[in-house]
């Protein structure tokens, strides 16, 4: 989750400069919901998806036999409140992910 701050050839590869990219922009994370941000970054890449006619994707939610795996490797015992936030952070992923 803590990752560092990309130098400015990475940035210009990803068509930002220094500028765009600074203390501004980042954000607090209450300590009662870092685990459920830990875990919700470990699962980035277990999005399930169908694609569309036009030839897109439609992100549909995380796939949830793979957070068990992912919580014993975080070392994270996701409770009925952590559920709820990975949730509630799974949602607004989506929305984000699906243009709105």
């Amino acid at each position: 989750m803590c990752r560092p701050q990309p130098d400015s050839r990475a940035l210009a590869e990803a068509g930002f400069e220094e500028g765009d990219y600074d203390e501004e922009d980042s954000i607090v994370v209450f300590p009662e919901n870092w685990s459920a941000l830990r875990l919700f970054d470990a699962l980035q890449t277990q999005w399930q998806a169908v694609a569309t006619p036009v030839g897109g994707l439609r992100f549909l939610g995380l796939h949830y036999p793979s957070i068990p795996i992912v919580e014993a490797r975080l070392g994270i015992n996701a409770d009925a409140d952590l559920l709820g936030a990975l949730q509630t952070l799974e949602r607004a992923g989506r929305r984000v992910m699906n243009g709105g």
